[in-house]
């Protein structure tokens, strides 16, 4: 329940329109909402928070996640899922048809009333990315600011391989209240936006690209390729440290080895007995 639907119930029990227990019933559900012991809604927060609690719909069953958008969709003017398959998109829409799905951001969106536009001299947030497959992750911030009533400026494909193609936006750049650097794990096209503007940069790393192709399960239930990357970290951590301990003996002895070679042509007994004398 937001603050508008609160003012509004307030003010039909002043007018007469709705009694006091007509009210405590539609309170009653403050401050969460129990669903079969699955999930306990927090239908306070939009009052407390000015929005709703946003539902992460992966690793849910289509019918808990339907359920729990259902009645967010009961207390609340406008609900976001996020992470949503194709699959599961489909049942929502056929329980909920209000729902709107978008496909690249796996995000679902339910508004009573449509957001009004905003200035195009708004303060914007900029959401670049390294490269194409990057696009779902960036359109999924891209478009949670938008839900949220923020604008939203896009620059994508604009990796720092080809750092010509960021140059390009640099304008849009600088004059951005924060932005939101999209890449693989290595963090190279954050640090170079970072070095360019004087906003907030907030980088995002994603799972593809050449630090995203480590072995990982398909489902969190494959316990046992869970086990073999597990093993297969261990073992290259412990060949790291091996690595680095033969590294200092190496150094260790070319020291020794060298001081001792040196001491044949410079004894330093011979060395205090000259400064003695």
């Amino acid at each position: 329940m937001d603050e508008r639907r609160v003012r509004d119930l307030l003010a039909e029990v002043q007018a007469g329109n709705v009694d006091v227990e007509q009210a405590m019933e539609r309170l009653r559900a403050l401050p969460y909402d129990d669903l079969d012991n699955f999930a306990r809604l927090d239908v306070h927060r939009g009052l407390r928070q000015g929005l709703p609690e946003t539902v992460l719909c992966e690793s849910k069953t289509p019918e808990q996640s339907a359920a729990i958008l259902g009645r967010l969709w009961q207390h609340h003017d406008r609900v976001l899922g996020t992470r949503v398959p194709p699959e599961m998109a489909a049942f929502i829409q056929a329980q909920l048809p209000e729902a709107r799905y978008d496909a690249t951001s796996r995000l679902m969106m339910l508004e009573r009333t449509p957001r009004a536009p905003l200035p195009d001299d708004a303060p914007y947030a900029m959401v670049v990315c390294g490269g194409t497959s990057d696009l779902p992750v960036s359109e999924e911030a891209a478009q949670t600011l938008e839900f949220l009533g923020h604008r939203v400026e896009r620059a994508y494909d604009v990796g720092v391989a080809g750092l010509h193609r960021l140059l390009g936006e640099l304008e849009r750049l600088l004059a951005a209240d924060v932005v939101i650097a999209v890449a693989g794990m290595e963090g190279a096209l954050a640090s170079v936006v970072a070095g360019l503007v004087a906003s907030p940069v907030v980088a995002v790393p994603t799972s593809v690209g050449v630090w995203g192709q480590l072995p990982r399960p398909r489902a969190a239930a494959d316990d046992a390729q869970l086990v073999r990357i597990g093993r297969r970290r261990r073992e290259y951590r412990q060949r790291l440290r091996r690595s680095g301990l033969r590294a200092l003996r190496l150094a260790a002895y070319v020291k020794t080895f060298s001081v001792s070679r040196l001491s044949r042509f410079f004894p330093l007994s011979n060395k205090k007995s000259a400064e003695s004398a």
